[in-house]
């Protein structure tokens, strides 16, 4: 193979050729200096099908994974005390008696439901006024109940 930066003729004296060794070197400096490579005057970066050196975006990308981080899993890591033990671990909510769930997806809700069929019997979202499953409020001497408001502010201001 030719060297690109200069070939000796092995038949003569070093010192009739030694201008020509001085010219490799300097070609050899002027390709160090030029940083000229494989991708032409300068590195060519990496493709997917091709090696070659790391550009600035996937730099700051690859930068900014912390160490051991794993690619993103739909998991808990831990709800109500119940710690999940690897990364696509299921948590299930079970029906009881009086109490039914029902789930929504789309909005990623999970609601819980007393049905009636035990006690405390039937029950909503909410016993306010305004709400779906009102209890009403107590009555002196009567129904038992919520306590009204104005009570509350009386009971408040006892001594």
């Amino acid at each position: 193979m030719a060297n690109p930066y200069c070939n000796l003729p092995g038949n003569e004296n070093i010192s009739d050729t030694y201008q020509m060794i001085t010219e490799g070197f300097d070609g050899v400096d002027t390709d160090l200096q030029g940083h000229i490579g494989k991708g032409g005057n300068a590195h060519a970066v990496a493709t997917p099908t091709k090696a070659g050196f790391q550009s600035a975006e996937d730099f700051i990308k690859l930068d900014g994974i912390e160490a051991g981080a794993e690619v993103n899993q739909p998991a808990f890591s831990k709800i109500n005390g119940i710690q999940a033990d690897d990364p696509e671990d299921e948590l299930t909510f079970e029906e009881g008696t009086g109490i039914a769930i029902t789930t929504d997806p789309a909005s990623k809700k999970v609601r819980f439901t007393a049905t009636g069929d035990a006690t405390p019997g039937p029950h909503a979202t909410s016993h306010i006024p305004g709400g779906n499953d009102v209890i009403p409020d107590a009555v002196a001497g009567g129904s038992s109940g919520l306590m009204s408001g104005a009570d509350n502010a009386r009971s408040n201001n006892l001594d």
